[in-house]
């Protein structure tokens, strides 16, 4: 470290307090800038010029230039440059923020959409679904009224209700509930081909028509309704053109006075019977509509 003069004047007198020199004198730092706080020395021009330089030498390069992203326009390579945000359908840019309008879509809060269409929604809770009878009018093909549309909220299938439309179950059965009224109706015919053992499916028709054509036909009963259905049909037999056929009837068939009636032997008679069930064919009563009709 060196001390340099005070004014014109060499220190000569010994008598000078260290004190009173310290406050008089410049005191010039030699060596390189340091970190403590507490060294009051000022440093030469040469330490400077290297502290600087040692500090700009870690900065990689200078900014030539600002590109404007995604969402932004402006940008530039010299001088002042402005970056502007793009807005678009229910957002403004504004100098200081950005605004959206009730256009615009949030998470929170609630909005009402119109003429949206929304693909594959999450709902993470129940929502009811709220429609007048103009909203279900305005569906393709569809002209009905919130009632009429509720002629269709029915219990069970097959079984009517009252004010509700007739259905069908999955075995195409409909049970009314309540009086059949009807202003015509028609029975399911079945023509029956001969063979030495005939099946009457009582679940396909319940009129049916058999010409003999065998010395002795044996019938048999299947697919009665559940027991507590009642249930009647007719069987119309015809001798063919030979005669003498003769019938078999299934033991579950109970006859008046337990003997079932004869048959007419001459060809093409034709003989008529009623049955009916209601205990699922453990039981048939049959009578005789007609012998011998003609």
């Amino acid at each position: 470290m060196g001390i340099d003069t005070i004014g014109t004047n060499a220190i000569t007198d010994n008598s000078v307090s260290t004190t009173k020199m310290l406050n008089s004198v410049v005191v010039i730092e030699g060596e390189g800038i340091g970190s403590n706080d507490n060294d009051i020395t000022l440093p030469t021009s040469a330490a400077v010029k290297d502290y600087v330089d040692t500090q700009v030498g870690s900065v990689a390069a200078d900014i030539t230039g600002v590109t404007a992203g995604t969402g932004l326009t402006g940008g530039g390579a010299s001088g002042d440059v402005t970056l502007n945000v793009i807005g678009g359908t229910g957002i403004t840019a504004n100098a200081d923020d950005i605004t959206i309008d009730s256009t615009v879509v949030t998470l929170a809060g609630t909005q009402t959409l119109t003429n949206k269409t929304i693909t594959n929604p999450k709902i993470n809770a129940p929502v009811p679904v709220i429609v007048n009878s103009n909203d279900i009018n305005k569906l393709s093909g569809l002209n009905a009224t919130s009632a009429q549309l509720n002629y269709n909220d029915i219990t069970s299938l097959g079984t009517s209700q009252a004010s509700k439309v007739l259905t069908a179950d999955a075995n195409h059965h409909t049970y009314m509930a309540g009086e059949f009224k009807a202003k015509h109706y028609k029975e399911q015919y079945l023509n029956v081909s001969s063979g030495s053992n005939v099946t009457l499916d009582l679940h396909s028709g319940n009129l049916f028509s058999l010409t003999m054509a065998h010395a002795t036909v044996t019938i048999t009963l299947s697919n009665p309704p559940a027991s507590g259905d009642g249930f009647g049909f007719t069987v119309k037999l015809v001798q063919d053109s030979n005669g003498n056929r003769n019938v078999s009837w299934p033991a579950s068939v109970k006859w008046a006075g337990g003997t079932a009636p004869t048959l007419t032997p001459t060809a093409n008679a034709v003989d008529v019977f009623t049955f009916f069930t209601h205990d699922n064919g453990t039981n048939y009563y049959g009578f005789t509509a007609g012998l011998n009709v003609s």
